[in-house]
């Protein structure tokens, strides 16, 4: 299988050619969160500048668990579209270390 995320225009993940975005509308925030981390790959990110620019229309008493929650649900879709028997890790390691993502 291969994958395609075009990052020019409109964002898209594309797996043998059918778009992974356009069938599932609920999981909105966790493809906007796969493309913020995308766009600052390779950075450290303090979890409260990603809630600042992703989640801060959310009304959560907790946004730091809301976004570690969607941090574990987008690790879960990561997983599942890597081939089996591949290391996840070579694909996009999404790690906490001192306090960054």
């Amino acid at each position: 299988m291969k994958l395609y995320i075009c990052t020019l225009g409109e964002f898209d993940i594309k797996a043998d050619g059918k778009s992974l975005l356009k069938d599932s509308s609920r999981m909105y925030k966790i493809y906007r969160l796969f493309e913020y981390f995308l766009t600052f790959r390779n950075k450290k990110l303090l979890p409260e500048t990603i809630i600042d620019n992703l989640l801060s229309d959310s009304e959560s008493d907790d946004p730091k668990n809301m976004l570690r929650t969607q941090i574990f649900r987008l690790r879960k879709v990561i997983s599942s579209v890597i081939p089996e028997g591949e290391d996840g890790e070579q694909y996009l390691n999404l790690s906490f270390t001192n306090g960054y993502y």
